[in-house]
């Protein structure tokens, strides 16, 4: 009777009703008018008039019984009459009772609760200001690995909830909703301690998305919202990126199960004994393995050690991975860092040669099930992430906005497919024209009224290298353009390009210094030369020059290679030439370079002509007019150039492409050098276009 008085004490404290389990055959018969013959107590079943009470029940007070005299009497709950609930019974609200459970004062020892408690409605803990729940595993420490508390929850309707904290700062300040304070005591090199482990188990799905975190803000207040703050001292990311792949080599103990574990279609018993061994191995090291399993381990699991080949001769040396599958209980990732592997080699397993070795060993003596695998694949990952400096290591960045390094360091770029902030101005408008150097790199202008003069302001700081490119359509028209006298232009020598009344030019500009000198490289709008050697002008077969000769000045000295023009009558030589695309297609000049041998009277003339041909057209055509140049040797072996020549018109009609047809001959009508003239080459002067 004893047992029974103190297995009701604290339901009557707290207002339930009991279901008892059978105490045998004197308590075989129903009280309180419940079926006969069902043993048990009924609700309502014991009442105070059943009991011998010493005193009068006041208002909130618990029975208690007094040993020392056999009676029970009533006292304050708050006084802690409940200190004990012995029996196998749940605890279990019914009847017309409010489901609800408070406990306002002392607490419960659960240590002597036997079985379950069961609950139909709510509990509800108040706990008093200065007072806190403590789930104490560290007096005696807990070897359990499926959650010291656990919660196991199956939805069964939309937007369910294991547990939800609603927690008010209500203006005091550090107020923290869940807080981990992880000590690693003696944590070694290649273990991992975790706060927090997110397990994603996405076999059976077929879409949709897990979200580990979702951080919303709601409502118009100012408080920031920060989804992570990371202090000094900590990475802020660490990802393992790559791909999970067939296994190269597998076997249980002795039997080859490689095709088994890569083939979704075939699921295979693993470790069905204890002290069975999966070997998995590769080329190549790895560090993680995914494990899907088609029936998890049951019980305690298989408890599995791991370990490394670690000398090429048999030898194995023991790690902690990250195990994600507990023991093969979860569909998982084991996962381990090479670095940690100290003298991780390739090794020989059941005739397989040359791999890197993982071998993991069922301890567990005893379980009610032991695991299936659906697969088991391999990865060797990439470290990516942000550590505590704030670098960030990443394959690539997806970028749908304005990436602003704020005047900082890209380094160690490859660029593909880029492109660059086109500064539009439009029409100039004349006068005064500002180039702000940071709206886009490339500008362009049309100048259509007047003078343009430009500035050009915001470049980046001066120990920087900067360049943008100016792009003016008809430069030159209405005035021209001016540009700022911090431009030194190093194209044709240093003289600012002209540019064109009617087209478009493009102009460069670079400065190392923060605007205070700019190199400007414009337009080639100067003159260029093209050099003739006598060796390429070929006598005419009429009247021709004398061919191709070398004199010797001293012996090993530069001899003269020379076409030889004669005194007596004019001599002709030509050559063709095709003029690069950047020849305006206009007027030529020329300079002759010549020497001499001995004579008393040294004036020469020389004429030059020319003459286009396209594509397809006859050759057989006239020269254009020839212009005479003067000049006066004097001196044996001695080199002579003469003046640049007046403009030549090309016979034909120039164009891009065409063969340019010279001719050279020596005009004796207006000379009075004696000797032969010795043509050691002619330089033809040409204009090329602003734009090329």
């Amino acid at each position: 009777m004893s047992r029974l008085l103190s297995s009701i004490l604290l339901p009557l404290a707290l207002g339930l009703s009991l279901a008892f389990p059978a105490l045998g055959p004197a308590l075989g018969q129903t009280m309180g008018g419940g079926t006969v013959g069902v043993r048990g107590l009924t609700t309502d079943a014991v009442l105070e008039q059943h009991l011998k009470a010493v005193d009068s029940a006041a208002d909130e007070e618990c029975l208690t019984y007094e040993d020392t005299v056999g009676d029970f009497e009533w006292q304050s709950c708050i006084s802690g009459a409940v200190t004990s609930v012995i029996g196998t019974a749940p605890i279990a609200s019914s009847g017309g009772i409010t489901p609800a459970i408070s406990i306002t004062a002392d607490g419960i020892d659960f240590t002597e609760i036997a079985d379950d408690m069961t609950l139909d409605g709510n509990l509800m803990i108040e706990v008093p200001a200065a007072e806190n729940i403590t789930i104490d595993s560290r007096t005696a420490p807990s070897t359990h690995t499926q959650g010291i508390m656990r919660y196991e929850h199956t939805a069964a309707a939309v937007n369910t909830r294991v547990i939800e904290l609603e927690v008010d700062a209500a203006s005091f300040a550090s107020t923290h909703a869940v807080r981990a304070d992880l000590h690693a005591t003696a944590l070694a090199p290649g273990e991992v301690m975790i706060g927090y482990h997110v397990s994603a188990d996405t076999s059976t799905s077929t879409g949709g998305m897990i979200e580990a975190v979702r951080v919303d803000k709601a409502g118009a207040g100012t408080a920031e919202v920060h989804a992570l703050h990371i202090d000094p001292g900590v990475d802020v990311i660490h990802q393992e990126s790559g791909t999970f792949g067939a296994l190269e080599s597998a076997w249980e103990n002795a039997v080859e199960v490689t095709s088994e574990l890569n083939d979704t279609g075939t699921d295979l018993t693993l470790f069905s004994s204890n002290s069975d061994i999966l070997y998995i191995g590769d080329a190549a090291a790895f560090n993680a393995l995914e494990v899907n399993l088609d029936t998890v381990a049951g019980g305690a699991g298989i408890k599995p050690t791991f370990e490394f080949s670690n000398d090429g001769g048999g030898g194995w040396d023991t790690f902690t991975p990250v195990d994600g599958t507990d023991g093969f209980r979860e569909t998982a990732i084991i996962e381990w860092a090479i670095a940690d592997l100290t003298n991780w080699q390739t090794d020989t397993v059941n005739g397989v040669a040359n791999k890197f070795w993982i071998r993991i060993t069922r301890t567990q003596p005893s379980i009610p099930q032991d695991p299936i695998e659906d697969t088991i694949q391999g990865s060797k990952t990439v470290e990516r992430g942000w550590d505590e400096d704030g670098d960030i290591d990443v394959r690539q960045i997806l970028a749908s906005g304005t990436a602003n390094l704020q005047d900082n360091i890209l380094q160690r770029a490859n660029l593909l497919d880029y492109g660059e902030i086109t500064n539009a101005i439009g029409d100039t408008g004349g006068g005064a024209q500002d180039i702000d150097l940071e709206l886009g790199n490339v500008v362009t202008a049309t100048q259509t009224v007047a003078q343009t003069t430009y500035t050009f302001s915001n470049p980046t700081a001066s120990d920087e290298g900067f360049s943008f490119t100016l792009i003016i359509k008809n430069g030159a028209s209405n005035g021209g353009t001016v540009f700022p006298g911090s431009v030194t232009f190093v194209t044709d020598g240093g003289v600012t390009p002209t540019l064109q009344t009617s087209g478009t030019d493009i102009l460069s500009f670079i400065t190392t210094d923060g605007g205070t000198i700019w190199y400007g490289y414009g337009p080639v709008t100067g003159t260029r030369s093209l050099w003739i050697p006598a060796l390429e002008w070929t006598p005419t077969v009429t009247d021709g020059a004398t061919a191709l000769a070398s004199t010797e000045t001293t012996a090993t000295r530069p001899d003269i290679k020379h076409l030889g023009f004669a005194a007596a009558a004019d001599d002709f030589a030509q050559a063709a030439v095709a003029f690069p695309t950047a020849w305006d297609n206009g007027t030529v000049t020329f300079k002759a370079y010549w020497a001499h041998a001995g004579g008393s009277t040294f004036t020469i003339d020389l004429g030059l002509q020319c003459v286009t041909v396209t594509d397809g057209e006859t050759m057989d055509v006239a020269y254009g007019t020839a212009v005479i140049v003067e000049d006066t040797g004097g001196t044996g072996e001695d080199l002579y150039i003469t003046p640049e020549s007046a403009a030549i018109t090309c016979g034909g009609t120039p164009a891009d492409g065409e063969l340019t047809e010279f001719q050279i001959y020596r005009d004796v009508s207006g000379d009075d050098l004696d000797v032969d003239l010795d043509l050691i080459g002619v330089k033809i002067l040409y204009t090329v276009d602003a734009n090329t």
